[in-house]
């Protein structure tokens, strides 16, 4: 059975722990790729999930799920730099 594959810039959730990503956490595909198996080739899709984790993910591990957050805010530092937070806060 050939499973239908998201479209790039889809918003997902992992649903399985998998190496750096949680279960649950939100992320964007952001392209695909071929992997080899044997005698013939898996799609695997290239995601970027909260705090800039990049990662290929087979398509049975992640759902879509439109969490609200785009691109850039996923790429944003998981714990960024207080003192510049603080610094741009009071100037």
């Amino acid at each position: 059975m050939k499973q239908e594959l998201f479209a790039t810039g889809t918003r997902i959730l992992a649903i399985k722990d998998v190496g750096p990503v949680t279960n649950g956490q939100a992320g964007i595909i952001t392209g695909y790729f071929e992997q080899p198996f044997f005698f013939w080739k898996r799609t695997m899709y290239l995601c970027t999930f909260q705090g800039n984790v990049r990662c290929a993910m087979k398509p049975t591990e992640v759902d879509d799920f439109d969490h609200g957050r785009s691109i850039e805010r996923l790429m944003q530092p998981a714990f960024p730099d207080w003192n510049k937070v603080t610094a741009e806060r009071d100037s």
